[in-house]
């Protein structure tokens, strides 16, 4: 629960330090959409973090998992690089990762036109994630004794 308030909070704080610093101005309807997905997304984080620090020894053990998490979530999902001008195996796997949703969405809700009809598949999925890792993470959770 901890680990979720501060996921609200840094959620909350790239939103207003986006909105402040590009000078964005978009209607409270969008604004609020916009930070349900960044909070989404900061939870699937949450829970893909805790999915791979149960597969670690110690700390020093989860700093080569950072790598293969990001870079292909930054240059496979369509936030960096148009997704139609990748490979066909690229784009597959870029869809097998929650930021290409958080990032479908976002692109929809920027435009003027915006209907939340358009992106209820890509919120379905992007909370899919959460409850997968969820069960994932607890799964493989190691039982200690006190």
């Amino acid at each position: 629960m901890g680990y979720l308030g501060l996921a609200t909070l840094q959620a909350a704080a790239v939103l207003f330090e986006s909105l402040w610093l590009f000078n964005l101005d978009y209607s409270g309807q969008t604004i609020f959409i916009l930070f349900l997905v960044i909070w989404l997304l900061a939870v699937v984080s949450v829970m893909l973090g805790i999915f791979i620090s149960t597969f670690a020894q110690n700390e020093g053990h989860v700093f080569p998992f950072i790598p293969l998490v990001i870079l292909p979530s930054v240059f496979l999902t369509g936030l960096i690089i148009d997704t139609n001008s990748l490979p066909a195996w690229a784009a597959f796997i870029g869809k097998c990762l929650p930021l290409h949703y958080a990032v479908n969405i976002i692109h929809e809700i920027i435009k003027p036109e915006y209907s939340l009809y358009d992106t209820w598949l890509d919120f379905t999925i992007l909370t899919g994630y959460i409850f997968l890792l969820w069960v994932l993470a607890s799964l493989t959770l190691k039982e200690t004794e006190s």
